[in-house]
This record gives C-alpha cells, structure tokens and sequence, in this order.
C-alpha cells in the first residue's frame, strides 16, 4: 500500500548554518480542548555538537518546502548564550533516551507569512502500548521510513526519500545490546526496538511508520468492516547498528607508519529505533504546563 502524502510533508530537514549538519525530524500536532501546539521531534544528538555527550547547538535550520515548490529554512533556538536550555525545548530526561521535542507554536505562526505548505502528525498516531496490542503489530511487520539520507533530497518536489523495511525484534519489550552507543555507554534495558532497514547518516529522527495493512479477523479473512490499519508512528530512528571489524592486510608497523585505523565500522544494515512511548512522554511534559 502507497503511503500517505501528510506524512512526506510533515518530515522536514534539520541543518545548521554550515550545512555540516544533516538530520531528519517530524512534526506533531496537539489539538484539544486547551488550544493547539505543534512539536518536532528529533534526536539529542542531530541538535548537538559533533562527538559530544548532548552539548546542544545555539540554534538549527528547519528545511521546509512552500506552497511553490520553493525551499525555506526557519532557525529555531535552543540555548541562549550562557548554553542554558530554552523552555520550549525537552530533552527526554533519561540521558540514554535519544528524544529530544521543541514546542514550535510560535516559531511556526512567525513564518505562517511565507506561505508555507506544512502538514503533520496528530498526536494520537504516535503508538502506544494498546494501540500495538490491539492493532498486533509484531515482529515482521512492513514498516516505512522517511528522511534525508546525507542531506539528501527531491529537489523538484522537495520532499525527502521513504525507504523500507520490518520491524527486527518486539517492541514491547526492553532492548539489550551487545555494544556500545558513540559515547561509549552500554546500551541496555531500552524502550526501543531493532528494524531492518538501510540507515544512513542523515536519517537520524526520522519517523518509523507502520505500513498500511488490512486488518485480518479471527478467521484470517479480511476484516473489511475495520478496514486500514496504518499510519501509526512506532519510533524514532536513533542510529544504524555498527560493529567494528579489522582491516585486512593492515599491519601493526603500517598502522604506526602511517597513522592507519586497524578497525572500522561496519553496517549491518539494522536501526535503532526509540518507542514512540518516549515521544509522548516529552510531548506530555509541555502538556501538562498549559
């Protein structure tokens, strides 16, 4: 099944000023009785400075697209000068959780001028645990990506690239892995999950969405009164799985001589996937502050 067009449009890019920084992040709106806000949602890490433990940046570029097909990047702040968090920044509290969501309202109603084309996802698609059950959404299920591989995208439609892929281990349970996170962390007991899936750096907060599917009865017939089940956002795209390995034919007097790494990283083409529990815990923070 194709995959809806409001969830292309609601994933956007997430660049500094140098262009050195690419990742990917997504918006989600809550509209209730108290009024309406609009989040996005990315990982600690595209926000912060290269190779450091979540030392965030002053501030982003958010890459949207106009109603002509033109390309607009909106700053958003994070820290004032003396590095302190701004209040319409969260970063999930737990430091081994790679969530991070910004409160846009404002930022957004700022550039409502520019006439921007900006879609996004209701609150109640992120998944919870009910919705999991009662939807049976297991191991082996079709899932959908959408980011920005490198940076990378449509340059006519300026849309970002779908990839797929299945969901690898239960999402239900807590995640254990045999390595490390880039800070050297061990990566245990994590509300998070494992797909398999070509991750590739820029991708980093990109939405992971069930594939639409037809509901299957007790009978394993269709379920035609039920319909489409799709749409849901299971995750957050962490980071790719990566292993070191040695190099071949790289000896210990060629790696002195010429300053050459005995290892490297390999891909074995699994992400790491935050559950989108963690997403609602942070959007529940700003909530519960109306």
């Amino acid at each position: 099944m194709p995959i809806d067009k409001p969830v292309i449009d609601s994933t956007v890019l997430i660049s500094d000023e140098s262009g050195s920084l690419k990742g990917t992040g997504f918006l989600v709106k809550s509209d209730n009785d108290l009024g309406t806000r609009v989040y996005l949602v990315t990982n600690k890490h595209v926000v912060s400075y290269k190779n450091t433990c979540y030392k965030y940046r002053e501030k982003f570029f958010l890459g949207f697209k106009t109603q002509q097909r033109k390309w607009l990047n909106i700053p958003v702040t994070i820290c004032n000068s003396s590095g302190t968090i701004l209040p319409a920044a969260y970063p999930h509290p737990n430091d081994m959780v790679d969530v991070i969501v910004f409160n846009i309202s404002d930022v957004l109603n700022k550039y409502f001028k520019e006439n921007l084309q900006m879609l996004w996802f209701n609150y109640n698609l992120l998944a919870t645990s009910d919705v999991i059950k009662n939807e049976n959404i297991s191991v082996g299920d079709d899932i959908f990506i959408v980011g920005y591989p490198r940076g990378y995208r449509n340059i006519y439609s300026q849309t970002p690239f779908v990839r797929q892929g299945i969901i690898a281990t239960n999402i239900e349970e807590l995640l254990s892995l045999e390595i490390k996170d880039e800070f050297g962390r061990e990566m245990n007991n994590l509300n998070a999950f494992i797909i398999d899936a070509n991750i590739f750096p820029g991708m980093s907060g990109s939405p992971v969405i069930l594939k639409p599917r037809f509901c299957i009865g007790k009978n394993k017939t269709i379920d035609i009164k039920n319909g489409m089940v799709g749409n849901y956002v299971l995750g957050i795209v962490s980071q790719v799985w990566l292993y070191e390995k040695p190099i071949d034919k790289v000896t210990v007097e060629e790696t002195i001589k010429y300053n050459i790494e005995r290892f490297t990283k390999d891909e074995i083409a699994l992400g790491i996937v935050f559950n989108s529990q963690l997403i609602r815990e942070c959007i529940e923070h700003f909530e519960k502050k109306r």
